[in-house]
């Protein structure tokens, strides 16, 4: 899965594709929460057309990685569920109260 923002908050499709057990490619636009590079995806600058294909093609070509990638974003994932996620807001209201 490729998602190459130049500008987002909180992009999902990043996210959802891990859900699936899909290798991911993304900039770091919004994505700072839960896309490490080499460890559960690529990110690549934005604007960037020649490292973004760089990636693709590297993503390609090595399996091990590709397994790695499936693994690892499946575990990403897991831990932004409803419940963590409410939990993370209900605390930074209260601390801001």
């Amino acid at each position: 899965m490729l998602c190459p923002s130049w500008y987002e908050s909180f992009p999902l499709p990043p996210l959802e594709a891990m859900a699936c057990g899909t290798p991911v490619v993304t900039t770091r636009i919004g994505t700072e929460d839960y896309a490490f590079n080499e460890k559960n995806c690529l990110v690549v600058p934005p604007r960037q057309p020649k490292a973004i294909a760089e990636a693709i093609l590297r993503l390609l070509k090595d399996d091990s990685m590709q397994e790695r990638f499936r693994k690892e974003g499946l575990k990403t994932a897991k831990q932004f569920t409803y419940d963590n996620t409410v939990d993370k807001l209900e605390k930074i209201f209260k601390e801001s109260i």
